[in-house]
């Protein structure tokens, strides 16, 4: 069984021209790889710290914002027509508030006026409250006092009157010519006993008469 080693050299002997041009492309030996060196580092510059040393200003970038004046554009002038539209509004409106601050205050007086009105009414009323206490205070002593009055009136007279029992056949104008000496005195008879009789020929015997 032939070798690696007798296989490469046949391989040589057929084309020895190629093989040189692959070994010196490739840098050694075949079956070797090519050494390959490590690049040299560089060394670090030393780094001098300033008293000035500062962060640098970082550089201005174009913006790509246009400018206010630029992107803008003029706005159109208001027309003289239009502004004095607009004025004569402002002065309706100023007006129409002057009108209801006016329209407020008199609805506030009146409203005070009112106020002031319904104050006074409630102490006439209260004034009026207590005079009527009063009089039905003085009301309930006259009619105390006509009370007894009329007790003391009827005690007398019921003490001075004289009394009669109707007999049978008695009339008024005997009566009256009885105890006056005269008969047209049967109307005052008539008038005190008005309670016992309906008309003056209403006599019953047994009857008691009160002669005035």
């Amino acid at each position: 069984m032939p070798t690696r080693s007798s296989g490469r050299e046949s391989i040589l002997k057929r084309s020895p021209g190629r093989w040189i041009l692959l070994i010196a492309l490739v840098g050694g030996p075949i079956g070797s790889a090519p050494a390959v060196e490590p690049a040299p580092m560089p060394e670090p510059e030393p780094v001098t710290a300033t008293e000035d040393a500062g962060p640098k200003p970082e550089a201005e970038t174009p913006s790509s914002q246009p400018t206010e004046e630029a992107g803008t554009e003029a706005a159109p002038e208001t027309p003289p027509h239009a502004l004095e539209e607009l004025q004569h509004r402002i002065q309706g409106m100023e007006g129409k508030l002057r009108e209801s601050a006016l329209a407020r205050k008199s609805a506030d007086q009146a409203r005070m006026e009112a106020e002031r009105r319904l104050a006074e009414n409630m102490q006439a009323l209260e004034a009026l409250r207590a005079a009527h206490a009063e009089l039905e205070q003085r009301l309930s002593d006259c009619e105390s006092a006509r009370s007894r009055l009329a007790e003391e009136l009827q005690r007398q007279g019921t003490a001075n009157r004289t009394l009669y029992q109707v007999r049978p056949g008695d009339n008024l104008a005997a009566i009256s010519l009885r105890f006056y000496g005269r008969a047209d005195q049967w109307r005052a008879i008539f008038e005190a006993n008005r309670s016992l009789l309906d008309a003056p020929d209403r006599l019953t015997p047994g009857m008691t008469l009160v002669i005035p």
